[in-house]
């Protein structure tokens, strides 16, 4: 089944700063967690995606695009960012 992926944005210049973030971010996984979200808040030629459309574009699965869509419901921009790994120390 095909669904939405429609993300409303937590501020009207999280926009302008997906855009910046998606073209200076080094990262490829990061960057691409970035276009994700960009993606299901622009759509694609300014129609309404889904996440099978996404994941494909981006080169992504589609539980990478619903885990970051979903991160960026929750918590904005600030959510998107990489958390420390657990683990021991090196």
């Amino acid at each position: 089944m095909l669904w939405s992926m429609k993300v409303l944005l937590h501020h009207p210049e999280d926009l302008i700063e997906l855009r910046r973030l998606t073209t200076t971010q080094a990262n490829a996984k990061q960057r691409d967690r970035y276009r994700v979200v960009l993606i299901a808040a622009e759509g694609l030629e300014g129609r309404e995606t889904k996440r099978e459309q996404i994941a494909a574009v981006v080169g992504r699965s589609r539980q990478f695009v619903d885990e970051w869509v979903k991160r960026y419901r929750k918590g904005g921009l600030g959510a998107l960012e990489p958390r420390k790994q657990p683990g021991r120390a090196s």
